[in-house]
């Protein structure tokens, strides 16, 4: 696209697809359907389907699952992309300061991957069994069409109790990007 048409074509946010099946434990190997080892896995079905981190009682557990994304080729150079995760802590346990956080780096074509450029910190959860989006903003300075994002995503949770379980859920995210039209 030269110089004109992309100078004066119209910008707009757009959600991207990026559903739960993007993300992947933290050796890129599929999610499984068993909870353990630090690693969110898939329950549910079909629709209903939604990550969960590994049970917590009594202790801190932490859970992660990395992703990848190429930035596509209409994104707006020096604008800022948005991860949101609607998420929760669920179960009957006493909940501690439990948190979710992001990190983005981009991993050029000779496979070094840059420093964090998610510029939003880690984020808490008010209540247990109540869901929240958490939006989490990752800065431009070095991102470019045809980039690989890669992505890192850790919740954990504190049970406090020791008398009942809790754990995160990931019910869906969302990646949203100023694109041109």
């Amino acid at each position: 696209m030269n110089w004109f048409n992309r100078r004066f074509r119209t910008q707009r946010m757009v959600g991207v697809t990026f559903g739960l099946a993007n993300w992947s434990r933290t050796t890129w190997a599929a999610l499984s359907t068993t909870a353990g080892g630090g690693e969110f896995n898939w329950v549910g079905g079909g629709a209903d389907s939604m990550l969960e981190g590994e049970d917590t009682q009594g202790e801190t557990e932490v859970t992660n699952a990395v992703a990848e994304f190429v930035i596509p080729g209409d994104y707006v150079k020096g604008t800022d992309l948005t991860l949101t995760f609607h998420t929760q802590v669920a179960g009957t346990g006493t909940m501690g300061s439990s948190t979710i956080d992001l990190v983005a780096k981009i991993a050029d074509t000779e496979g070094g991957v840059g420093g964090d450029i998610c510029a939003t910190g880690a984020q808490t959860y008010a209540a247990k069994n109540t869901w929240y989006d958490k939006a989490f903003t990752i800065t431009w300075a070095t991102i470019n069409p045809g980039d690989s994002l890669r992505l890192k995503m850790t919740t954990s949770v504190i049970e406090s109790s020791g008398s009942a379980g809790l754990n995160s859920n990931i019910g869906c995210t969302k990646l949203e990007m100023q694109r041109y039209d």
